[in-house]
């Protein structure tokens, strides 16, 4: 197989333009490491990337910060800081919910670190990668550090689930006459995971 007869086989799959992506830049990278021709690859990547093929579909609709702040500040302690957390990380609510203090690895007023190893977004890192660990600064870090004084060691942050969450902002959402441009809710989609 050349690179060309794989360009075909990519585009001959019928699949969207994001696998075909996927496949292009996996085989582009396979032939790359083989020392084989990828050129074709990489102009179909690029091509594939220029239609819109990288662009998520199905995206959660963002929580506008003010919102979310004003809204959190109602909330419970413990589902404030896995908020927070999860706002400040971009990280999914289970993740953030499911992190204990103890993964907390520095506690400032101006800076958070964030182990996420024994979340199920780090059980699959290398536990020696820089990426499983998260830094958190600026706006919020010191509201983030006085809530993790109030939490209970080894415990989860919150046993809020998805959708209780999503339900809890829906209430609200109601009182102030918004509504979701999603039928999942702003902080769920139920047709894509948030990113």
């Amino acid at each position: 197989m050349n690179a060309d007869s794989a360009c075909l086989f990519v585009a001959a799959t019928g699949v969207r333009p994001q696998g075909q992506l996927a496949y292009t830049k996996a085989l582009s990278a396979s032939f790359g490491a083989m020392g084989f021709e990828n050129h074709p690859l990489r102009v179909l990547a690029k091509a594939l990337r220029g239609g819109g093929a990288a662009i998520p579909e199905n995206q959660a609709t963002p929580i506008e910060r003010r919102k979310l702040v004003s809204w959190a500040r109602q909330q419970q302690a413990s589902v404030r800081l896995a908020v927070l957390v999860a706002w400040k990380t971009a990280s999914r609510w289970a993740e953030a919910a499911s992190l204990s203090s103890v993964q907390f690895l520095l506690v400032t007023q101006r800076e958070v670190v964030v182990d996420w190893f024994q979340t199920p977004k780090g059980r699959t890192q290398d536990p020696f990668k820089a990426s499983r660990f998260a830094v958190i600064q600026g706006p919020l870090t010191a509201e983030i550090a006085v809530l993790y004084a109030k939490c209970a060691p080894f415990a989860p942050l919150s046993t809020v689930t998805t959708s209780a969450l999503d339900a809890l902002w829906g209430q609200l959402a109601q009182m102030q006459g918004y509504t979701p441009a999603n039928p999942g809710g702003p902080l769920t989609n139920s047709k894509a995971p948030a990113v």
